[in-house]
């Protein structure tokens, strides 16, 4: 058998057989490097498409966290504007109570006028009924009408006083609200623009010194912070508001209580001492 195989060693055969082995041998190599070169590739675009997928997926993120932010300043935009609003008509409002109130008065001093006057008259023609009588008492009266005359004229000058007062006091108690709220609105818008310049300074900073993922985790926290303190803030704004008017409701309601108990108080002592007089007059006739 040995001799056979150096037989056909000596023909050529085994020379070919070698040859073919490492033809083999080479083939099964390059289909190995062309597999380990097609697994590389496979793993290259698989990271690529991976990579993709969570830039894109940090882009929406991104998109709706702006979207968030956008829509919170809208709402706290639209709850500023109709708080501004509410107080435009509470302030008309409390105008057209003033006014109101200045006509009530306007029509009272003018027919306590007229009630002087038809006095006035009245007395006038007593006086001249009772001058044909007696000279004493046409002097009595004239004295006890001189003296009438006095209080009524010092009467008409404490009510236009009085008059005059409230009006200049309504006056002054609406410009002094009107500058409180203009004062308040300003501080307000104020104090807005500083917090939100610093947040956003803050966020910048933030921002800059962060990774990528850390970043949008960041941004989601921070979008639900601003929602949360944008909500307590709306909350906070609306209990002050409420506040000052049921104070301001108090301290109007309380105003004109005394207001009127004072008129109350000031026209009892007058009807009394228009009485007294009377009584005296009548008693002097007599």
């Amino acid at each position: 058998m040995a001799k056979k195989s150096k037989f056909m060693s000596w023909l050529g055969f085994g020379k070919s057989d070698k040859k073919q082995a490492e033809a083999d041998k080479q083939q099964a190599l390059a289909k190995e490097q062309a597999e380990k070169a097609e697994q590389e590739l496979l793993a290259a675009e698989q990271a690529e498409a991976e990579r993709l997928q969570a830039e894109a997926e940090r882009l929406e993120q991104a998109r709706i966290a702006a979207e968030q932010d956008r829509l919170a300043q809208e709402q706290a935009e639209k709850a500023e504007q109709e708080r501004l609003a509410a107080e435009q008509a509470e302030a008309e409002r409390l105008q057209a109570e003033a006014e109101a109130e200045h006509l009530e008065q306007e029509k009272q001093a003018q027919a306590q006028r007229a009630a002087a006057e038809e006095k006035q008259a009245i007395e006038h023609a007593n006086a001249e009924l009772l001058a044909k009588q007696q000279a004493d008492a046409e002097q009595q009266r004239q004295e006890h009408a001189k003296r009438l005359a006095e209080q009524e004229a010092q009467m008409q000058l404490e009510q236009e006083r009085i008059a005059a007062e409230q009006a200049e006091n309504e006056r002054l108690e609406q410009q002094r609200i009107a500058t409180e709220q203009a004062e308040n609105e300003r501080l307000e818008q104020q104090r807005i623009a500083a917090e939100q310049a610093e947040n956003e300074r803050l966020e910048q900073q933030r921002k800059a010194a962060e990774q990528a993922e850390h970043e949008r985790l960041e941004q989601q926290r921070i979008a639900a912070e601003q929602a949360e303190n944008e909500r307590l803030e709306q909350q906070r704004i609306a209990a002050e508001q409420a506040e000052n008017e049921r104070l301001e409701q108090q301290r109007i309601a309380a105003e004109q209580a005394e207001n009127e108990r004072l008129e109350q108080q000031r026209i009892a002592a007058e009807q009394a001492e228009n009485e007294r007089l009377e009584q005296q007059r009548i008693a002097a006739e007599q």
